[in-house]
């Protein structure tokens, strides 16, 4: 696999990519791919010099995979239009059918961000249509609360939340901490156990599957992405 930006030479194959992605949207309708029609060679034409001239003035950092010669991967980080929002960039991607679940996208990405810094973006926006299955939970931390903070001096005297290494850019600030990380819940639960003698929620079950669900997040990365089963216990082997 070659990671590069975008050139001319690729037309055809961004006609190619771009209809094949089109052509997915018959059995996934939420897919995100912004064109609701086939592309002809002339549209693609005009699309690919508007991001060729976004490349070569600074405004679009570009990042495509190419296997055996094709193009099967495009993705790029768009510069805010205005002064105020040249350090943010908007993120998009997509990756050929076929060539999911390898771990191009996770590259695409790696070198997308390394690049974007370069460029002197300081964050970066995606938006994800999540229609293949994929699920984020963010038990703790969570974003409940979102904060931007240009410069760390600002605040100096503002506790923001526990464990956090700098609290310069974007940070998640605890609205209500001691409920917001569950304290009251897990103070309950062990009240109530001790005064009627049954289980706690979260027992010996629920370490083994989240230990099991980390192990298994661990391989799937090694294994570049691929989806990897939950080795989860049965019930009867951990009471």
């Amino acid at each position: 696999m070659t990671l590069r930006a975008l050139k001319w030479e690729d037309l055809e194959d961004c006609v190619v990519f771009i209809n094949d992605l089109v052509g997915e949207k018959d059995t996934e309708p939420n897919l995100g791919i912004m064109a609701d029609r086939k592309q002809t060679r002339e549209e693609e034409a005009e699309w690919l010099a508007s991001q060729l001239t976004g490349i070569e003035k600074g405004n679009i950092v570009s990042v495509v995979a190419e296997v055996r010669g094709r193009l099967v991967g495009n993705s790029s980080v768009t510069k805010g239009s205005y002064e105020d929002t040249r350090h943010h960039g908007y993120l998009g991607i997509a990756i050929s059918k076929k060539h999911r679940d390898r771990g191009i996208g996770l590259e695409m990405m790696r070198t997308l961000v390394r690049e974007s810094r370069r460029a002197g973006l300081k964050t970066v926006q995606l938006e994800v249509f999540a229609n293949n299955h994929r699920t984020l939970c963010r038990l703790n931390p969570v974003n409940l609360l979102d904060t931007y903070n240009p410069a760390a001096e600002q605040f100096r005297d503002v506790y923001v939340v526990e464990k956090t290494g700098t609290k310069e850019g974007w940070s998640h600030p605890a609205a209500d901490e001691e409920w917001q990380q569950g304290f009251y819940g897990e103070v309950q639960d062990f009240v109530e156990c001790c005064a009627s003698g049954r289980r706690p929620q979260a027992d010996a079950v629920v370490a083994h599957d989240t230990v099991a669900t980390l192990y298994a997040g661990y391989v799937s990365a090694e294994r570049g992405g691929q989806q990897t089963d939950v080795p989860v216990a049965p019930l009867e082997t951990l009471q």
